[in-house]
C-alpha cells in the first residue's frame, strides 16, 4: 500500500463517495464467502471456452473466458454491477465501476477507491503494492495481492479504453483451495478484453 494513503486516510474524497453503496455489495459476499456454496444451491453453469460479457458503457464491451468447472451464483450478482463466480473453494468477483463525472479516472485512482471502500467494511482486508500487468488479449490495468478475514488471493483493475468503466477483478481462496482452481481463477483475469460495441 502506498505511504501517502495513510496521511490521507482520515481525507473525505467525494469524487469515490457515490461508489460506496455499490462496493458494499461488492464486499459482503467477498468477506462472507464460504457462506455461497451453502447458501446457493441452484449455482448456474457458467459456459467454457467463449467470451462472456462482464461489463459495457462508452461504446465498448469487456468479456472474459471461463474454463469447465465455472459456476454464476445469481443470488450474490447484480446485472450490469456485479458478477460472483465459484469453482471449489475460489471465489472470483467481477465488478463494472463507472466513475462519476469529474472523479478521477486512471487505474491507480482506481485501486486506491477499491482498497478503502473495502476496508471500510472490514478492516482486516489488505491489498499489496499493485503492479501494472497486461491481459492476454492486451488490456492494461494494475494488479496486486488481496488479504481479507482469513482468504487469500488477488485484485485487479482494468479501466477501459474509452474511460466510460472499469472492470475490478476479486480472487480469493482458503487454505483448502486446491492450486489448480487458484490458476483457473488467473487464467480467467488475465482473459478480460475490450472491444468496441457493434453499432
Amino acid at each position: 500500500m502506498a505511504n501517502g494513503n495513510a496521511a490521507s486516510a482520515h481525507v473525505r474524497d467525494p469524487g469515490w463517495t457515490p461508489l460506496g453503496a455499490a462496493a458494499a455489495a461488492v464486499a459482503l459476499p467477498l468477506l462472507a464467502w464460504p457462506l455461497a456454496g451453502a447458501l446457493l444451491p441452484d449455482a448456474v453453469s457458467v459456459p467454457s471456452g467463449r467470451p462472456v460479457v462482464v461489463g459495457e458503457g462508452g461504446g465498448y464491451e469487456a468479456t472474459t473466458r471461463f474454463e469447465p468447472g465455472w459456476t454464476e451464483l445469481p443470488a450474490e450478482s447484480s446485472e450490469g454491477e456485479l458478477l460472483v463466480y465459484r469453482r471449489g473453494r475460489v471465489l472470483l468477483q467481477v465488478r463494472v465501476v463507472r466513475p462519476p463525472q469529474g472523479a478521477p479516472e486512471g487505474a491507480h485512482d482506481l485501486w486506491r477507491g477499491f482498497e478503502r471502500i473495502t476496508r471500510a467494511w472490514d478492516p482486516s482486508a489488505r491489498f499489496g503494492e499493485p503492479s501494472e500487468t497486461t491481459g492476454d488479449a492486451g488490456a492494461e490495468g494494475l494488479t496486486g495481492l488481496l488479504e481479507v478475514d482469513g482468504a487469500s488471493g488477488t485484485a485487479a483493475v482494468f479501466p477501459s479504453p474509452g474511460g466510460g468503466f472499469a472492470v475490478e477483478f476479486a480472487t480469493t481462496a482458503d487454505r483448502f483451495a486446491s492450486v489448480r482452481d487458484v490458476q483457473a481463477a488467473g487464467r480467467v483475469v488475465d482473459s478480460v478484453a475490450f472491444s468496441e460495441e457493434e453499432r
